[in-house]
C-alpha cells in the first residue's frame, strides 16, 4: 500500500513485525479479575468490541453469532466500548451476549485465557496483535482473512471472510462443535506466536538504522549482534 499510494521505492521499505502485546497469562489473577469476577460462567468465546471504529466489524460478528448460538452452549463476551448505533439495538439484550465495556489490562488477560475461542472480526488491520495475545494465552483463534491477519497468523487460525455473515457463522460453528479443530489451532498458535518477540523487533529496527547510517548491513549475523546489544 505504501508503494502503491505514496510512490515510494519498495527497496527503501523494511517490514519489522511487532511482538505480542502486554496482555499475558498472569501467575496469580487478582481477586475479581477473572471471568467469575464479572459473573461469567464457562464456556464462552471472546472478542474485542472495537469502540466506534467501523473496521472492527462488530455488527457482522453479532449477526453471525446469533445465527449459531442456539446450537451451542457458549456465550459471546465482548470486551471494550460498544458503538452507540449497536447499543441502541435490541441485539445486546440477548442472554448469550455479555458486554463488559472498557477493562484494565490486568482483567483482559484472564478473561481471554478462560475462553474457548477468541475471534478477530476486523475488515482491516495494520498488524493484528490480538491474534498473538490470544495465542500466547493458549486460546485458539478464528479471524478475518485479511492480509495483515493472514501474515501474522500464518496457518494457525481459522479464517473467514469478514464481509460475509454466513462465513463468520460457519467458522464459529465449526470451531465450537469440533474440539479436535480447536486443539489443532491451539498447537499451531503456540508454534506461531514463537515467531514474534519484541527483542527481535528491536534488533531488526536497529539493523535498519545501522544500514541507513552505513554502519553495517542487516542479516542473520548482524541481527544476532543487534540482539546482544538490545539485551545489554
Amino acid at each position: 500500500e505504501i508503494v502503491r499510494k505514496l510512490g515510494i521505492d519498495a527497496g527503501k521499505i523494511t517490514v519489522v513485525h511487532l511482538g505480542p502485546g502486554q496482555i499475558s497469562r498472569m501467575a496469580a489473577v487478582p481477586a475479581g479479575c477473572g471471568p467469575e469476577g464479572h459473573g461469567i460462567n464457562a464456556p464462552y468465546i471472546t472478542a474485542f468490541a472495537g469502540g466506534g471504529n467501523p473496521h472492527k466489524n462488530l455488527a457482522r460478528l453479532l449477526s453471525a453469532f446469533l445465527k449459531i448460538c442456539s446450537d451451542h452452549e457458549e456465550k459471546l463476551v465482548l470486551i471494550g466500548r460498544i458503538p452507540r448505533r449497536i447499543r441502541q439495538q435490541r441485539i445486546l439484550d440477548h442472554p448469550k451476549i455479555i458486554t463488559l465495556g472498557h477493562l484494565p489490562s490486568a482483567e483482559i488477560g484472564p478473561l481471554i485465557a478462560g475462553s474457548r475461542l477468541f475471534v478477530v472480526q476486523s475488515t482491516y488491520e495494520g498488524f493484528g496483535m490480538p491474534v498473538l495475545e490470544a495465542q500466547s494465552l493458549g486460546v485458539p483463534v478464528a479471524c478475518s482473512a485479511i492480509p495483515a491477519l493472514q501474515e501474522v497468523a500464518g496457518h494457525s487460525a481459522a479464517f473467514f471472510d469478514p464481509f460475509s455473515i454466513e462465513q463468520i457463522a460457519e467458522t464459529l460453528h465449526d470451531c465450537l462443535r469440533d474440539p479436535e479443530l480447536r486443539r489443532c489451532l491451539l498447537r499451531a498458535g503456540g508454534q506461531n506466536v514463537s515467531r514474534f518477540s519484541w527483542e527481535r523487533a528491536a534488533a531488526q529496527t536497529m539493523a535498519v538504522y545501522r544500514t541507513a547510517l552505513g554502519k553495517g548491513s542487516s542479516g542473520v549475523s548482524q541481527e544476532a549482534a543487534d540482539l546482544a546489544e538490545v539485551a545489554r
